[in-house]
């Protein structure tokens, strides 16, 4: 798509800024312009101040903020703007994206009444109209057939995406702020959330302001970028030569993160489904299916069951790192819920270790489950915030019988070592922590009970990217000592490439595609598998590409 880049007179300005909360100075004279028409990517790690930049152009700070420098809008100084001032801008002439739609969309109402509260106020006109240019802003925002009495809940991921944006966009803002929009969706929806806001820059002359911790993203859609680093700017100006160049070492550390590639085995396991030659498999899967109740069609229809997981067979050996993608529904989660005994199978086989699990009984999984743990996406929310590290690590450890608490300790105290942490942090809540420390700990918490089997679900996928290096490296350093396998469920397919030995692809239910990760990423057969590839952001081919135009 083709949109106008001229640079003009700045539509947001913001000079000198210095923030404050309470006695704790968070930022340090930030200075960024964004003009019509353009795009602005904001980058840097968490607790960089990126968000807070945003709150603060929206007057959305926190109580007890202190803000000196100015804020300029369209000619307005915004730091002199009363509550009522702002009010009458935010959502005509400003709007916001925020990261998670579930959390910033109202449960309780329909998304037509959503998107139409903020139309009401701010064009004064009556229900009917409201409504009606609700109906067309979600046509804008491709979701056309999606009727206004729908609710948070029964959208995909995208789709509240997709509602979020059009509650920004409904008054047609001149400048709008996207933070994290696309985090933890999958590489097409993410890239039609993308394809999306460069359309409305485009079609309404607006400006952009793009936060993200995913550089290959910024480099693909922004005309300038701002590096923050501890609330102070690193580097700015154009992308692509700001992000070619990388003339500060902060940009440089955060663009060897974001194509950062753990060591592989030095022998690395054969491709997917492939016989070992005397080898038994850790996991066998065999023609597994797997069922939800269906919706009847009427009082008297008989509901058909909902295929989630349709004939699925595959192996998984000791030390091997598999990887599973596809998009959301696509059955990854419900394969992981199945195998961890969460959910019965309707039919097939499943074996681990050599013992059959699919109609097994609770004493049968509790055995298993001892040698395969699991690792989620939040670790925070999979954490109980009452309960310290030691009852939160050594939590699997009732698998294990006859240890002491001593011997309880030490095998917590050993798990924390393994993952970089210490016995110092045995005392400490989860929300001591940062994220990329509380995912350490999730991960000790699985390597407790020393299991042979990890089911990581998209483990890394709301880290920065400097802090998912790290993950990355300790997962690969993990599976080499230890003999890990994993099961590595993951939308981002850069992540798979680099740290998975073979790729299973999984489309309604079934995988349509499965290789070693190097041959499936080279030569992919099918046209969805290179869907996904072409979707998921490169940072080297997009500064190549716009290098080039």
């Amino acid at each position: 798509m083709t949109r106008r880049v001229l640079k003009s007179e700045p539509l947001l300005a913001i000079e000198g800024l210095d923030l404050a909360i309470g006695e704790t100075p968070i930022l340090h004279g930030i200075d960024l312009s964004i003009e019509p028409g353009r795009i602005m990517g904001l980058v840097g790690e968490s607790g960089s101040g990126k968000s807070l930049t945003a709150l603060a152009a929206m007057q959305l700070l926190p109580a007890g903020a202190k803000v000196s420098g100015a804020i300029r809008f369209d000619g307005r100084q915004l730091l002199e703007l009363d509550e009522p001032a702002m009010c009458d801008l935010r959502g005509d002439e400003i709007g916001m994206v925020f990261q998670e739609p579930m959390t910033a969309l109202n449960p309780v109402k329909s998304i037509g009444e959503q998107i139409a509260e903020g139309i009401r106020l701010h064009a004064g006109v009556d229900r009917a109209t409201a409504a009606e240019r609700a109906r067309t802003t979600l046509e804008q925002v491709g979701l056309e057939a999606m009727p206004l009495t729908r609710y948070p809940h029964e959208l995909s991921g995208g789709q509240r995406q997709r509602v979020g944006i059009a509650i920004a966009c409904a008054m047609q803002p001149k400048l709008l702020i996207a933070d994290e929009p696309t985090t933890a969706l999958d590489v097409t929806i993410q890239a039609q959330i993308l394809e999306l806001l460069s359309a409305l820059v485009a079609d309404n002359d607006m400006a952009l302001l793009l936060i993200s911790h995913d550089l290959g993203v910024v480099a693909d859609m922004a005309d300038d970028i701002t590096v923050l680093k501890d609330g102070r700017v690193m580097e700015a100006g154009p992308t692509v030569p700001v992000l070619k160049r990388r003339r500060h070492p902060y940009t440089r550390q955060l663009a060897e993160a974001s194509t950062h590639a753990p060591a592989k085995p030095a022998q690395p396991v054969t491709s997917a489904g492939a016989a070992r030659d005397g080898l038994e498999p850790l996991l066998s899967v065999r023609e597994l299916v797997c069922e939800y109740p269906g919706t009847r069609t009427s009082l008297f229809s008989r509901p058909s069951p909902f295929r989630a997981i349709d004939r699925v067979s595959f192996d998984l050996f000791t030390g091997q790192t598999m990887g599973l993608v596809g998009e959301s529904g696509c059955g990854k989660s419900t394969l992981a819920r199945t195998l961890l005994g969460l959910q019965r199978p309707a039919s097939g086989a499943i074996e681990f270790e050599g013992e059959a699990l699919e109609a097994a009984d609770p004493d049968t999984y509790a055995r298993a489950r001892r040698h395969m743990q699991v690792v989620f996406q939040d670790p925070y929310g999979s954490f109980n915030p009452r309960h310290k590290v030691e009852r939160l690590v050594g939590e699997p450890l009732h698998l294990v019988p006859g240890l002491a608490a001593d011997q309880k300790r030490d095998r917590v105290v050993t798990a924390l070592a393994s993952v970089g942490l210490s016995a110092g942090d045995l005392d400490k809540y989860p929300h001591e922590f940062s994220g990329g420390q509380r995912q350490r700990l999730a991960i000790a918490r699985a390597l407790v009970t020393e299991p042979r089997l990890i089911i990581a679900d998209e483990p890394v996928s709301a880290l920065d990217v400097s802090i998912r290096a790290q993950i990355l490296d300790l997962l690969a350093e993990l599976r080499d000592r230890l003999s890990v396998a994993y099961l590595f469920i993951s939308h981002d397919l850069t992540v798979v490439r680099v740290l998975c030995d073979d790729v299973l692809v999984m489309k309604d239910g079934r995988f349509i595609e499965r290789g070693s990760a190097e041959e499936l990423f080279a030569a992919p057969r099918e046209a969805y598998t290179r869907e996904l590839i072409a979707a998921a952001p490169d940072l080297a081919a997009a500064i190549e590409r716009r290098s080039a135009a």
